[in-house]
């Protein structure tokens, strides 16, 4: 991978939110990665310039701000800023319709909250690295 290994969590719920920054953190860091954790899209939008190769967004980031980005707006606003970025969905959604719109945007995994979300997320991430190393040999 050329660019960064930044991973952005965009979670409105707060304690969610810390909660998957410390598992990632304690599972990913000594592999480089650094985890940033927004409650909004409009939040992480001004450190785009840091170029995360992974955005996990939740769809629903409306519990503080009703007129917030949802998680299919920051998908489109990070592929306008590189076309190349990966994304996770966690959401509490089950629509069909939803994930059929998420995987339009290309996501790498489409993940029901629950509490086994941050082992589920593991999993999810683990297939993507092993992906993405597979696919720069």
């Amino acid at each position: 991978m050329d660019k960064s290994l930044n991973i952005f969590v965009i979670e409105d719920s707060e304690v969610l939110g810390m909660l998957l920054k410390a598992e990632l953190e304690k599972l990913y860091k000594e592999e480089g990665f650094i985890i940033s954790n927004f409650e909004s899209g409009e939040a992480c939008k001004d450190m785009l310039h840091l170029n995360p190769v992974l955005f996990i967004v939740d769809y629903h980031l409306d519990s503080k701000n009703e007129n917030a980005m949802n998680g299919i707006e920051v998908m489109e606003m990070a592929r306008e800023h590189d076309s190349s970025t990966d994304f996770i969905m966690i959401t509490n959604d089950q629509q069909t319709e939803l994930f059929l719109r998420a995987k339009k945007y290309g996501i790498h995994d489409y993940i029901v909250k629950s509490s086994h979300l941050a082992y589920k997320l593991s999993l999810s991430i683990n297939l993507w690295l092993k992906l993405k190393n597979q696919a720069t040999i």
